[in-house]
This record gives C-alpha cells, structure tokens and sequence, in this order.
C-alpha cells in the first residue's frame, strides 16, 4: 500500500507521462513499450530482480499497478512482447540480489548511501551543507580564485526524483571540474518535495519553495543564476533568469510572493486565501486531470461561488481557469453529504444543537412565517416522498414523509381528492448571541413545509409547545416566537401568555422553565401575569406596514378629537407647488393603496422634514400626531441604535397614546347621519394592530425585567432582532437563487427545501469562517448599508439595566402621550368620564378588553383545544390590511387519514394501474422495462398498455399534472420558452392583468393554431394581446372570445383588418366574439348597429353578427341577471298534461356548469337523471341548495347524473366535507369556496 501511494505521488508530478516513459526505455517510442517491460523496469525498481526472477504475488502486484497508471492516466500500454529489443535504465540501489526488499529496507539502503557515502564525497571535495528556509543544500565557492577574476553567474542544481544526489555524483563531478574554479556550486535535493512522500508532514508547497530560493539569491547577494533541473520530460535541462524574464508572469509570482513574505510577518492572514489559490492552480496544473486535489477552503470557495453564482457562473469560470475550481460531481456531492440537508417537515432539531453548540449559545428566539408558492407537485428521490400537498398535522406538527408510496393509482388518487399546497410554512431560530462573541449569528432554519389555508390557532399553540419542549431537552432555552400579526397568532399569543386569555385547565405557565418576575407593588397598566413559559413579539415590520395601510384605507374614518387622520393631507403636499420632492421626500407610491409592504415608504412617511411641513398647518395635526406614533413604533423595536430606556418609553407611549384614542371613540357620540352603520371601529386601527401594541410593549418591559433580575443575559435585549424578519429574509434569499436564464421568481416546495439546503450551507460556512481560526479566510461582500448590520448594537452593561427606574419612566411615556393629545377635545371627554389618569384608564381598558375577549379555553390538554371558542369579530380586520393575512380561520375535520378508501390492498395490488397509451417508444420520458434494484424504490410499476414497466416518480407526477391557466400570467409562462414546439394552443382565462414581470417576447414561430377566451372584462386588449399576437407570426388560425373595456372607439371590422389580419399573412381562419365596452358620456356620435356592420362587408365568409346598445341613464357598471323565482310551470311537464314528460336533454359538449344563484327548480332540472343526461362534468353549486334538493344527499333521482361529475365546487357555508355528500359524488374532487 505504502509503494503505491509513493509511485502515485511520484508520477502525479509528471507533466506527460508518455514522454517520460520513452526517456526512462532509451527514447523508445511509447507504443513500443510494452506491459512485460514495464514489469521489467518496475522489478529493478523495488526488488533489484530481473523479470524471470519474479514471482507470481510479484507479478500480481505490478500488473495491478500498470492497470491503475491505464486507468489514472488513461493510457494504453501495448500488450506484452510486443518487441524483444527493447532495453530500460536500471535502478538498482544495492550491488546485492535479494529475493524481496522490504520498503524499510529501501529507506534504509537509501539513508546508508545519501547520509554517509554521498556527504563523505561532498566533504571531501569541499562542499558546505546549508539549511535556509525550507530548503536543504549543499554549495562550493572556491575562495582561492584570484580577486580581479570576474565571478561568473552561479550554478544551481535541482533534483526531485529517484535515490537523491548519489545518482548524480559522475554529473555533479564534472560540473565541479569544469565550473566550480568561476562559479558557485549550489546542490539542491527536492525530492521530498517533488514525491511528495505521504510519511512526512509540513512539505513545502510552491509558493514557500520559491520563497525558500529568494531567500538563498539574499544570502549569497545573487541576481542571477544558471539553473539545472533533472528531468525525464524534458530535453532542456536547464532554467536561466534570462527565460523567467522571458515570461513576466514568473517574475510577477516571484515579486509578489517576496511581497507578501514581508507583509505577512506583520499580519500573517492578509492575502493567504489568493496565495493558497495560486498555488493550488499551479500545483495541479503539474498534474493530470484525475489527480487534481483541492483543500477545505478551495472547497469552500467553490460552493459560495456555486450557490451566489449559480451553475453557469459557476463552469465559466472552472473551465477558463484549468485546475482552480473542482467539478461540479464534487461539489454536489459535498452538498448532498452536508448537514444542511432539509427534508419537509422535517424538524432539524439536532442538526441545531450542533449549530448553538460551535456558537457556544444557549438562548434563542423562534419565528414563524408562510409565504404563496407555486402550487406543484414533484418527486423527492433522497427522501423517496411527494411534495407539494398539504402536510397532515399531528398535534400541530407536520407529519414527516406522509406522502410516500409506490403505487401510481395511489399518487393518482391523492391528485385528484387532495388539493395542493398553497402555502410554504418556516420556522427559524435566531440565537442570541453569547457573552464573549460581538458579532450576530445568522438565523437558522428549522423546518419547512406545505401547508393550505386551514391552519388554526390550536395547531400554532401545539407547535410552539413542541419546539420548546424539543430544543429544551437539547440544553436550548427558547425565549419566545415572533410572527406576522395575523389574528390566528393573535390568538394563540393571547392565550399562551394569558394576555386577556387563559387556558385555565393548561397552566402551560406552571412549567419548571417558566420564567418568573418581581414586582413591587401592583401596576393597573401591566396586563400580563408575572409567569411567563414564553415571550412573543409580533413583528414589527408588519405592524408598521398595518399601520400605514390603514391611513390608504378606503373604509377607515381615522380621527383624533376635532382632527383628522387623512391621506389627502399628503395628497395636498405631494401636488402642491410650494413644496417640491426635496422638501418632503414623498412620491405617490408612498400612497398607494396597493403597494401594502412597503416599508421604506413608512421611513419617509416619519422623516422630520414632513413633520416641518405638516406641522405647519393646524388642519394635519391629527395626521401629524398618526405618523410621530409610527415612529415610535420604529424606534421601539427596529432602530438599532435606541438605547433601552427609549424603547421601553416609545413602546409604551405608543400603548398609552392607543388607549386614550380607543377609550374616547368608546365615549364619543358620532353624528349617525354622516355614517354608514354604527360601528365606531372605522375611527381607530385595525383590531389586530391595537392588540400588536399591547403585545409587544408588554413583552418587552417583561424581558427587560427578567434582565434586570438576571434570568436572562443582558444580550437578551437585542430587540432589532427578535421579529419574523427571518423568515421574509430567506423566502426573498431564496427566490433570488433562480438562475439568470430563469424568469420564474417564486418556487414549489420542492425548490424551496433545495435553494434552502444550498443556503444554509452558505450560512454555515460564513459561520465557519467567522468562528475559525483559519488563516485562509474568506471574505464575503456585504452592502454599504449593511455593513454594521450583523455586528452587535448592544452597548448595554448589567449594571446600566439595574439603574432603570421602571416605573418612572412608564409614568413619563402616559404623560407624553397626554401631552400629544392636548387641545384636540380628548381629555375634556375622558376627564368627564373619570377616566383621565394612569391607573383609572388602564382599569378601564382592561374592563373593557376582558369582557369583550373570548380567549378562554377550559380544556384540559393541550391537544384539545377546540378553536371555535377563539372566533371573535373582534380580531377581525375589517381592512384585510396584511396581505399575507390569507390563512383561512375554518378548521379541517379530524380524520387521521385523508384518503380513508384507500386500503393496503390498493398498495399491493399496484401492478393493477393502468395508463393506456398510443406512444410506442418512450424516449425522453423515464419509463423502462426493469431498473436496478437499488433505484427501484424510486419507480412505480405500471400497466402501459397491458405491458408491465416501470414508471420513474418524477414523471408520474409529470403525468398527472394539469397546466392551470387561469390569468395572463400563466399563459406567459407557458408561452416564455418551455414548449417552444407548440403547434395549437387553446387558452381559458379568468382575467385578463398587467404581468408582475417582464418575460420573454421570442417569436412563436411553430404555433399554427391559437384561441383566446377570457371570463372577465378587461382593459389590456393593446397592451398585452396584440402583442402576444404578433409573436406568432405563422398563425393560420385564430379564436378570440373577449370582453374588453375601451376609450374611444369599438372593436370593429376595421380595427381586426387594421390590427391582426393584415399583420399576419398566413391567417385563413379567424373565429371572435369581441364585446366591448365604452364609458364615455361625452361622446355624441354614436354608431349604429348597422355602421358597425358595414365594417366586416369585404370578410370573406361574412357570418358576423353585431349590436350596439347604448345606456344614457345608467349608472351601474355591471349588469347581473338573476333568477330567483320558481318556475310558474315544471318546464319537464306540457302544461295540459302533468303526467306526460318531455324528452329526456342531453348536453353532449357541456364542460362546465354553474347553477349557484337559482331556484331549486332549476337545480332538479338539471340533476334529475329523468329530465337531463349530463357526461363528465364540471359543476358550480350552492351547498345548502344541493343539501335541500338532494333530500340531505339520499334522493335517487339525482344520484345517477351526480355520480358523472369528476369536479364539485360548492359554495356557501360548507367547509368540511361528509361521507353522505363523498358517497353522493364518489369520482368526483370536492372544493370548498365559500362564499359567491
């Protein structure tokens, strides 16, 4: 093994083994060697025997070796005796014959010849042995020369293979005879070096071997030398300073390496990365491809480029520069292997222990967030399972690995009666940072998984248990949660903490761990009990975003005494002409509606030059006042550099500026004339960003508390970075991971869990590098504004949280609060109502919240608690003002299983499924006829076409999968690249929107046949469907089936010939039904119907028909007909005749029916198998209607046509589904919609 590995080493440094060999066979051509000869040469060099003389073990073995040097280098040596004059230099290291030389005995020949024979010869002939850097030499310099003789450029021997200088003692005397009397001699053995000997530690690498050089040129002051390098490549021998100057590269190398000699005795890890680089390029350079190597921090390099680049940036640069960067096999290889593995639903609690644990932390802080995704089902081979549908929950926790089988009739079962995912759910931990360490650590991702929209706050409250109670049993104390301000969070806040909330029959607060405080005397306005299991924070990003939206809101009245809070107060500035952009800062996006997360908004909206210009009018005080509040929320819980008192002053400023608003609309008597309803919460924010308020400036007095009473770390006041903010940091991380060829932004789950692998593979290795003490480091870019971001803002000393007088200055934040409110008629009212003051107003308030609230649960576990009781309107917003607020409050029924007809005997008999196919071969698409069985997990067997075959699962899915396309969007997404072959293309749309982004506009060149029908009206006819159009330049037929709104002129005969027909020559088909709408009451020259139709008379095969009408008085923009009356007569009956029936209708082309809005008279005409024959239908229905006709789901007359629908849609309150109404359609899939 040992022998190996020394002649791998050894030949890795031969630039062409080819022409090697032929130097060491007396310049024998290559192909003339043969594989005997080989042998021969291989037996003087280990066993000093001739060919004959070796055994069979012997033979064995160097014939395994001439196949690995085949194989590494990949040559052919010809087969033996290919010729019998072939002759080789012998090494042969001892005068005696032995039948086998052991390698220690190599070594100690080799010590007896070079250690005392070869240094007698040198000693005698007056050479001196010298030691400089990491190079060992011996030099001759005759000092007898006379003075005026000029000394000629010295002479410097390299050896690096082979038995050392004792080979080349008759070389080495004739140099000495002929050029020692005017030249210096310098003899130096690299053979350690260049062999690279495995048993040897600390061998120079380049860059200090040539530095070891230019230490030798300083001592002796040379400027030059004459260089002699041994060398079986190479005819030339030797190497002048005349060639190094011939390439300036070199000499650049050896400048720069002197450089940063110099430089790194004062800082020795400056520039080590770039001379670690350079020497790994030169180092394999000298080497073949398969020999290669690449340290840790080369390793590491490659995977940031790889995961910041992307592949393409990634093989640009390994392929034009040779030898510096590892193949991409490497590198995914390295990622599959990492700990940063993510499987979904997957709690990744250990994998987090060993993170806090190189941290050295202890106490974290967790978030939760979700985000949309593109709703899409794929094949996960690592974990053999799904994903794409919505995880099961057990306890609130994800099933892991729900969705595995083998059986493709299973798979398909679960696409047709499962939804998909909707949404992507994240857990991150952020630690907190230790004592001894001032840097942030970055978050870390704990779980990721699908889910729908059906969450509850009953699932919430079992996951936070479930994390804390894991991560506790790994020595991690979690602090606390902080999520998005959706009311669901709201709710299990509110009852884990026991915020106007209890779980009277759960004392979760009870715990061991639970965090306790002191307080002195009792505070009215501190609603939260003095135990505590958890904190919670919602974030306040969020909050801030709500609380400006609710400024654009179209149904918020927002006022404050005698002012208002009003958008039009910017609106006024924003057009006024006194001020311009450089006085206020503000654009009209600041305030637009639409734009909901816009948080940069909310800085400018708290600038103080706005506050100087609205302060300056008396009318926006009110709005002034809104917008200092808000930045008080800012700098309470987002500034980095506010000191703790003034957190703690803002936040509850804030608090007791909200409560004095709330408890004065509570008084105050509107004019009920000048409002819609009574519902005075138009006045105030929303609901859950009162209770966000309360929330925040509650936990965070408590966290300060259990500072000053050290339970806690002071580092635990790091406020900035106890938000969800995480969690929207790695969904924007993530999708910024597409490549640069790649339009989509968003991802499936399955993208998600991938982009998130590679990221906190990134993450650990930033970590790595920053907790290390490699010299090597790597520097990672970080934006100007950024800069300071993850270095700790935490000045605060214990000693400095002990001085904080708590309740002085809770005292000081009410009375600026009342200050703000001076002169605005609020006080007045709350001074009449005995409610103007600290404790009467917050006893008030908490009268007030308490009895509203409905946040009790008197179950005894946990696990069931029943969310009905947590419904209320008052958590509600009314603005729907987060637009990531779109969970859904209904619960799913408690079935265990989601496919409960599904049995074992389905999985068995999986070689019962059958796809039926007109497809011969299957190239391109992964079917076969056997797999390996080790891959075999990863198909399903299949029946194609009564052919048994194996089906991969990846393209099962692929085969199941339906391409929705509901908007403009997705037929741009279809159109932008990935079916560049498509020949005819039918599209269905519902609207009709501007795209979020612009993709690809190539020609569609091979698309012959295109139709277009779109459900609603829309107003984008030339901004988005001409030109769609015009890049399908050889259409031969068109179908257009749109509804468009228009400025000023109708879609007519001209406009078609004008716009499409002309503009595409090969069009012999064109079929359109075009209506189109114009609101303009100004116009008077109204064309007719008959103007209208004179403009298709040159169609040829002129069938169009068109109408104009025209609605002078109207005023409603949309027009509904509906029919709720009964039927005055069955319409199945002749009204002479009762008895008597129609013929039986049969709808043989109907796709898709919706009778939601009817009468059931309606419905049964349809349903009833003896008045109408309904195929393979879609079918809109309202659930109480079809509840009504079908007798509760028994009534026979309607169970045929039922049985025949493949897709229901039910309307109305029907939110769960139950086994009458599954028996009553048993092939159909069942969506609930809610409401029309």
């Amino acid at each position: 093994m040992e022998r190996d590995r020394i002649i791998s080493n050894a030949l890795s440094n031969i630039k062409n083994l080819r022409h090697t060999l032929s130097k060491w066979f007396m310049d024998c051509p290559f192909h003339n060697i043969d594989r005997q000869s080989l042998v021969g040469w291989l037996a003087y060099a280990f066993y000093s025997k001739e060919l004959q003389e070796l055994n069979d073990k012997e033979y064995e073995e160097f014939y395994s070796l001439i196949q690995k040097i085949e194989i590494d280098y990949q040559l052919r040596i010809a087969d033996d005796e290919v010729t019998n004059t072939i002759s080789h230099m012998k090494h042969i290291l001892d005068p005696v014959r032995v039948i086998f030389r052991p390698l220690a005995l190599y070594f100690l020949t080799n010590t007896l010849l070079n250690g005392i024979i070869s240094s007698s010869i040198f000693y005698l002939r007056g050479y001196q042995f010298m030691h400089i850097g990491h190079l060992s030499f011996w030099t001759y310099h005759d000092e007898t020369c006379n003075a005026e003789e000029e000394e000629e450029d010295p002479i410097i021997f390299f050896h690096g293979i082979g038995a050392d200088l004792i080979m080349y003692q008759p070389f080495i005397a004739r140099i000495h005879k002929e050029f020692s009397r005017r030249h210096r001699i310098i003899l130096i053995s690299m053979r350690c070096i260049c062999m690279r000997y495995p048993s040897l530690k600390d061998i120079p690498n380049m860059s200090e071997t040539i530095h070891s050089i230019q230490l030798i040129f300083d001592y002796y002051q040379l400027k030059k030398a004459i260089f002699i390098g041994h060398s079986n490549a190479d005819s030339n021998p030797s190497l002048s300073f005349d060639f190094i100057n011939k390439y300036p590269l070199l000499k650049k190398l050896i400048i720069w390496y002197q450089r940063v000699s110099n430089e790194n005795e004062a800082d020795e890890n400056k520039d080590k990365f770039l001379n670690h680089f350079i020497d790994t390029i030169t180092d394999n350079l000298t080497k073949s491809k398969n020999n290669f190597r690449y340290s840790n921090s080369i390793k590491n390099f490659a995977l940031s480029l790889y995961i910041l680049g992307g592949k393409l940036t990634y093989e640009f640069l390994r392929l034009n520069l040779p030898g510096s960067l590892p193949h991409l096999s490497l590198l995914n290889s390295l990622i599959s292997s990492s700990d940063s593995r993510i499987s979904e639903g997957e709690f990744r609690f250990d994998q987090l222990q060993k993170h806090f644990d190189s941290l050295n932390v202890q106490y974290a802080f967790g978030s939760e967030d979700c985000t949309g995704i593109v709703k899409r089902i794929k094949y996960d081979s690592t974990t053999n399972t799904f994903t794409g549908f919505p995880s099961l929950l057990d306890r609130g926790v994800p099933i892991k690995s729900y969705y595995q089988t083998d059986s493709f009739d299973a798979l398909k079962l679960w696409f047709n009666s499962i939804d998909k995912a909707s949404l992507l759910n994240v857990h991150m931990i952020q630690p907190v940072q230790s004592t001894d360490n001032s840097s942030i650590p970055s978050p870390y991702l704990l779980s990721a998984y699908g889910i729908d929209n059906t969450a509850t706050a009953n699932d919430i409250l079992q996951r936070w248990w479930y994390i804390f109670n894991q991560s506790l049993q790994r020595n991690i104390r979690i602090i606390g949660f902080s999520t998005d301000a959706d009311p669901k969070y709201l709710r299990a806040m509110r009852l884990m903490s026991g915020f106007l909330g209890a779980l009277p029959n759960f004392q979760v607060h009870q715990h061991p761990q639970a965090f306790q405080i002191k307080i002195r005397s009792h505070w009215s306005w501190f609603y939260l009990r003095e135990q505590q299991l958890l904190l919670f924070f919602q974030d306040p990003t969020h909050l801030v975003t709500k609380w400006r939206n609710r400024l654009l809101s179209a149904t918020a009245e927002l006022c404050l005494g005698n002012q208002s809070i009003s958008i039009n107060h910017l609106h006024d500035i924003i057009e006024n002409d006194t001020y311009s952009k450089l006085d206020h800062g503000l654009t009209k996006s600041d305030i637009n509606p639409k734009d909901r997360q816009n948080f940069s908004s909310c800085l400018k909206l708290t600038s103080n030059d706005l506050f100087n210009i609205l302060n300056a009018t008396a009318d926006t005080r009110g709005t002034l006042l809104y917008f200092q509040v808000l930045k008080m929320i800012i700098v309470a819980y987002i500034e980095k550099t506010t000191t703790i008192v003034e957190r703690l002053r803002s936040a509850w400023c804030v608090v007791f500026f909200c409560r004095l608003w709330f408890t004065w609309i509570k008084f105050k008597t509107f004019n009920l004339t000048q409002t819609r309803n009574n519902n005075k919460s138009r006045y105030f924010i929303t609901q859950p960003a009162y209770l966000s308020v309360e929330i925040n400036a509650h936990n965070l007095l408590y966290l300060i508390l259990l500072v000053k009473q050290k339970q806690l770390p002071p580092q635990a006041l790091n406020i900035p970075i106890f938000n969800s903010q995480a969690c929207e940091s790695i969904f924007r991380n993530t999708r910024a991971l597409s490549g640069i060829y790649s339009t989509i932004v968003n991802f499936t789950v399955h993208d998600f869990l991938r982009r998130a692998q590679r990221l906190s593979l990134l993450n650990d290795i930033k970590c790595k590098q920053l907790h290390s003490g490699s010299v090597d480091k790597l520097v990672f870019p970080v934006h100007y504004k950024h800069r300071v971001e993850r270095q700790s803002s935490f000045t605060h000393s214990q000693l400095e949280i002990d001085e904080i007088d708590i309740e002085r200055v809770i005292t000081d934040a009410y009375h600026h609060a009342v200050d703000m409110l001076e002169g605005l008629d609020i006080l007045n009212l709350l001074e009449k109502k005995h409610v103007l003051g600290l404790k009467p107003l917050s006893e008030y308030l908490f009268r007030q919240l308490n009895s509203n609230s409905q946040k009790h649960n008197y179950s005894s576990q946990i696990s069931n608690i029943d969310d009905e009781v947590f419904e209320s309107d008052d958590d509600n917003d009314e603005d729907g003002d987060d637009t990531t607020n779109d969970l859904s409050m209904n619960e799913d029924n408690d079935d265990s299983s989601i496919n409960n007809d599904y049995t074992d005997e389905d999985e068995q008999n999986n070689t019962q499924d059958l796809i039926n196919t007109t497809k011969k071969d299957f190239s391109g698409v992964k079917v076969a006829d056997k797999v390996e069985p080790h891959i075999e997990h990863t198909y399903c067997k299949v029946k194609l076409n009564h052919d048994t075959k194996f089906l991969h699962k990846q393209t099962a899915c692929w085969l199941l999968t339906e391409e929705k396309i509901q908007c403009f969007d997705d037929c741009l997404h279809l159109l932008n690249g990935r079916f560049n072959q498509l020949h005819t293309l039918c599209v269905d749309l519902v609207h009709i929107h501007h795209p979020h982004e612009i993709l690809n506009q190539d020609d569609l060149p091979n698309l012959k046949c295109f139709s277009l029908s779109c459900y609603l009206t829309t107003s984008f006819y030339n901004a988005l469907i001409l030109p769609l159009l015009y890049r399908m330049s050889n259409l031969e037929q068109l179908g257009l089936y749109i509804a468009i709104t228009i400025n000023t002129a109708f879609i007519d005969g001209n406009h078609l010939k004008k716009d499409i027909i002309n503009r595409m020559s090969r069009l012999n088909q064109f079929t359109f039904y075009i209506h189109s709408f114009m609101f303009n009451c100004n116009q008077l020259d109204f064309p007719s119907t008959e103007d209208i139709q004179r403009t298709f008379i040159d169609f040829p095969n002129n069938n169009i028909i068109s109408y104009v009408d025209y609605f002078p008085e109207a005023k409603e923009k949309e027009l509904p007909v509906i029919n709720y009356k009964s039927q005055n007569e069955k319409q199945s009956y002749e009204s002479n005749n009762d008895s008597q029936n129609l013929s039986l209708i049969e709808y043989s082309f109907l796709n898709e029916l919706a009778i939601v809005k009817i009468h059931d008279d309606y419905i049964e005409q349809f349903l009833f198998n003896t008045k109408t024959y309904l195929q393979n239908n879609v079918l809109h229905i309202n659930y109480e209607s079809l509840q009504r006709v079908t007798h509760n789901f028994t009534r026979e007359n309607a169970r045929t046509n039922c049985a025949k629908i493949n897709k229901l849609k039910l309307y109305g309150e029907a939110t769960c589904p139950n086994s009458s109404l599954q028996e009553y359609f048993p092939y159909a899939k069942i969506s609930y919609l809610g409401r029309f």
